[in-house]
């Protein structure tokens, strides 16, 4: 019966890790370099700061997940700089929007 705790103990840390990782990936986003690094950091933070004060900082890093699958799907690395691109086109002058012509709308 020992064994077969041993080996239940080692698959269900096989799958949490493995869990942790796709977490990471799905967090930071996919398509970027740098963004599994910031998932993994969010992920890490929220494992060490957040367990410190939350019992269940498990269910923080879900809802902190379900945010962001919800408001930035490709995940936080490209949708912050979605959010950048949106936030600087909204701040460009219109002076510096050029007319369709190519000169400088009035």
């Amino acid at each position: 019966m020992g064994t077969i705790g041993d080996l239940h103990a080692l698959a269900v840390e096989i799958l949490t890790a493995s869990a942790e990782a796709l977490l990471m990936v799905i967090a930071g986003g996919s398509g970027t370099l740098l963004g599994p690094v910031v998932g993994a950091a969010l992920v890490v933070v929220m494992k060490n700061v957040a367990s410190g004060y939350i019992e269940r900082w498990n269910f923080l890093l879900g809802a902190i997940f379900v945010a962001i699958v919800v408001f930035m799907p490709e995940g936080l690395v490209p949708g912050a700089a979605r959010l950048w691109r949106r936030a600087t086109v909204a701040w460009t002058p219109r002076a510096a929007v050029a007319a369709p012509g190519g000169r400088p709308a009035p």
